[in-house]
């Protein structure tokens, strides 16, 4: 199939619609960095790029040097950083700058208010251009749920959350993200949320909608033994994003479940959540872009 082609291949992202002049965006799996390239310092001064391989920092920052004349400057005075780390978990690496403005005797909520996160990209998969045998290292289901979850709790009113996921490399990371935004954009719904959830298909029913080459939504049930508290993993699951395995003991239903039961405990209250998917017609394993925007 064509799959592998269409992996981590997507155009340069134009992210200058936002002007807000505080804000701060976060490029998940810097790749080769052409998404934080489209990221304007002029008009969002703190730019983070994110990515587990060595590899893919060092192509991040020359990349962008060659696009941006004061890039020195910029990376001394701290508005451009880029970290070689596993995207799980995310929400300490972002507290150190959305905090460092906020009054500590502000309760949650007024904190949140003032988040000043206002894009969070991530491009799922491996590092383009890494050849077959470099594919094992990857971005994996388990990381990648449980950042999610950090990214959205992060953003402000008006953010956005940005993720191009690649069923023809991880079907189940893929659908795992699909469940996760839609599962945001049920919060605000007339219908339960949690009703959504259950009706995930189990992890045997979705490798059967791989193999059909499509997606949908059947009402089976499953049994596991997955944690609900995700920051006694954050070892574990770093671990997991370095390689190219798939951890068969983890329910998608259930890693959907956790991440979105934190999202609305520590989250805002009332937030709502508009959520779209992008994808190609007649090409069902192509990339598929997903974003979700809090507008309250």
């Amino acid at each position: 199939n064509d799959n592998d082609d269409d992996n981590n291949d997507n155009d340069d992202n134009d992210n200058g619609y936002d002007d807000h002049d505080h804000d701060h965006d976060y490029d998940e799996a810097t790749n080769q960095s052409n998404s934080s390239t489209g990221v304007r310092p002029s008009v969002m001064p703190k730019l983070i790029g994110i990515d587990i391989q060595k590899r893919a920092c060092e192509n991040t920052v020359q990349l962008l040097k060659d696009n941006i004349a004061n890039f020195d400057d910029l990376e001394a005075k701290g508005s451009i950083q880029i970290i070689q780390s596993s995207h799980a978990p995310l929400l300490p690496k972002l507290n150190q700058h959305q905090h460092q403005h906020q009054d500590k005797n502000q309760d949650k909520n007024q904190q949140q208010s003032q988040s000043t996160v206002g894009l969070v990209v991530y491009n799922l998969g491996y590092l383009p251009g890494s050849g077959t045998n470099n594919k094992i290292v990857s971005t994996e289901m388990i990381t990648t749920i449980y950042s999610l979850g950090d990214a959205a709790l992060a953003l402000r009113v008006g953010g956005l959350l940005s993720v191009m996921a690649y069923p023809g490399s991880s079907y189940m990371e893929y659908c795992a993200v699909q469940y996760f935004m839609e599962g945001m954009a049920m919060f605000s719904s007339r219908e339960s949320w949690r009703d959504y959830v259950d009706s995930i298909p189990d992890d045997d029913s979705i490798l059967q909608m791989e193999r059909s080459g499509g997606f949908g939504s059947v009402d089976v049930n499953v049994n596991v033994n997955v944690s609900a508290s995700a920051s006694a993993s954050d070892d574990s699951a770093a671990a997991g994003a370095s390689t190219g395995n798939r951890n068969s003991q983890s329910s998608v239903r259930e890693l959907v479940r956790i991440a979105l039961e934190k999202l609305m405990s520590e989250g805002d209250l009332e937030q709502t959540w508009r959520v779209f998917d992008h994808r190609p017609l007649g090409r069902p394993m192509s990339p598929i872009l997903f974003t979700a925007m809090k507008i309250k």
